[in-house]
């Protein structure tokens, strides 16, 4: 697996901002992001494990809330005309059915979704729900448009108990390549090494 890009985000959910963090985040070119995708109704979809819920809202604020620059209002962008505001992002609110597969609102929402945020714990890795949610917005040929956002555990770590990425993101893509991760880095500095 490559090397984990990491960005620092500015507050967590506690109020508290880390040393040295800035709210300026670079974007990052990449030619798979160049290519043109149908209008889709959602910017992202929110993948998250329940015990990471108050990481989930508090995210889906910032991103919702988010004002983009007014200089770069009505330009165009990789995707096209770039908005006031980052879009409509979709976070399920209730606990998934106690069937096997995912419900029938949860794939229509992936389908109808730009790119995947998965919010990575050790809870995350561990849950069925979100690596097959995971495997859902791979299995549509959007592999490339997969964010992390770590908030706990550890990336790459053999430890199973440690591990914060879901399996499906470990693994080949239908082309056998294994994608870097570009992930948002929200623990706390002295949580980053293992």
């Amino acid at each position: 697996m490559g090397a984990l890009r990491q960005q620092r985000l500015t507050r967590r959910p506690s109020g508290q901002w880390p040393s040295g963090s800035t709210d300026r985040v670079e974007p990052q070119a990449n030619d798979a992001a160049t290519e043109a995708l149908p209008p889709m109704r959602f910017r992202a979809f929110l993948s998250y494990s329940h015990a990471d819920a108050a990481w989930a809202r508090w995210l889906l604020r910032r991103l919702e809330t988010y004002q983009v620059p007014s200089r770069l209002v009505g330009t165009h962008g990789v995707h096209g005309e770039i908005g006031r505001r980052l879009g409509t992002f979709f976070r399920d609110r209730d606990e998934l059915p106690s069937a096997g597969d995912l419900g029938t609102t949860i794939r229509e929402a992936l389908a109808d979704s730009t790119n995947l945020i998965v919010i990575c714990s050790p809870a995350a890795a561990a849950s069925r729900w979100v690596n097959a949610e995971v495997e859902a917005f791979q299995a549509s040929g959007r592999g490339d448009r997969v964010l992390c956002f770590v908030v706990a555990g550890v990336p790459g770590s053999t430890d199973p108990a440690g591990q914060c990425f879901p399996p499906a993101l470990l693994q080949p893509d239908a082309d056998g390549a294994v994608r870097e991760s570009l992930a948002a880095d929200a623990r706390p500095p002295d949580r980053r090494r293992p």
